[in-house]
């Protein structure tokens, strides 16, 4: 099914490519037939309607293609949640497989189920196995997508192995140092030296819910569309992870509530809304590239952890 949707995808695309050209190749002539040749009225209206016809064609090819990428995504969303076709590429667990393992052989068995993300898939998990088992708590933050508009595949445990590089790596590293040293005052991390950053990284565990990268500003529509097909591996994912304390940076609830369609949110006294299932809490926080003072996302973290709300979850 996965090639069939690829084929219909690069068909459309060409389509659309193919006739913008023309229609603007057209649009061209015109300006060439008017001001150069100073040509008679009635070639400029012919290439005026030739033009204008290419164009309505790609926009008709354009929306067709998010048509058929909607039907696919909506098919495949059906599947996920029977776990059906998704379970039967999961390999089956090696007696004594580390999580690191377990995590690199989900990631090969998703991108041969979704063959979109061929070259595209950027991997992510426990950043340092041994540090992370022994942390306490143990914690994922997850966000969107990663930040990279060429669309290359990585890997975050690659990328961060040195310590924090941008203020997104920056803030997860405070707050994860914040609440597994029992919330030091804010500057003696932020005045400190790298170490700490890439101590904080290194206990963690990260992922994004969209595996192939996007720009600056993520498209709600991708991110909810990667969420609904891909609901089973990333449920798999924070299963193999199992944190103590999940910190959710997705900024939009529907997105939340699609991937956990089963907890419960209540307020937290401090407008942060925060869950559990089993042994597991869960905070629906800010991401953490957004504009608000580093030291004030830190204040509100702590309290929403220290709050009555969250212990007694």
């Amino acid at each position: 099914m996965q090639e069939s949707q690829a084929v219909k995808t690069k068909y459309f695309k060409k389509s659309v490519k193919a006739n913008l050209i023309i229609g603007f190749c057209f649009y061209l002539l015109i300006v060439i037939n008017v001001f150069i040749l100073k040509n008679i009225l009635a070639v400029t209206i012919a290439f005026l309607v030739l033009g204008t016809y290419r164009i309505i064609i790609a926009g008709i090819n354009y929306l067709s293609l998010k048509k058929s990428k909607k039907n696919f995504l909506e098919k495949r969303s059906v599947e996920i949640n029977t776990h059906g076709n998704e379970a039967e590429f999961i390999q089956p667990k090696q007696k004594h497989m580390k999580k690191t393992e377990e995590l690199n052989q989900l990631f090969i068995d998703w991108q041969n189920q979704f063959q979109h993300y061929k070259g595209k898939f950027v991997s992510d998990g426990i950043m340092n196995e041994e540090i992370y088992l022994n942390a306490k708590p143990k914690l994922l933050f997850i966000a969107k997508e990663a930040n990279n508009p060429s669309q290359t595949e990585g890997d975050f445990r690659d990328y961060w192995k040195d310590g924090a590089k941008e203020t997104f790596s920056y803030r997860i590293a405070e707050w994860s140092y914040g609440i597994q040293n029992n919330f030091p005052p804010f500057d003696s991390i932020y005045n400190s030296d790298d170490s700490v950053y890439k101590t904080a990284l290194n206990s963690i565990a990260f992922m994004n819910v969209k595996k192939a990268a996007g720009g600056g500003l993520s498209e709600f529509e991708e991110v909810l569309s990667a969420v609904k097909s891909d609901k089973f591996f990333l449920l798999k994912e924070i299963e193999i992870i199992n944190p103590d304390i999940v910190i959710l940076g997705l900024s939009v609830q529907e997105i939340r509530d699609n991937l956990f369609d089963n907890l419960k949110w209540v307020r937290s006294g401090y407008e942060i809304e925060i869950a559990k299932s089993e042994n597991r809490k869960f905070i629906d926080f800010y991401h953490p590239s957004a504009r608000n003072a580093p030291s004030a996302a830190y204040s509100l973290l702590q309290n929403v952890i220290n709050s009555d709300s969250f212990k007694n979850l």
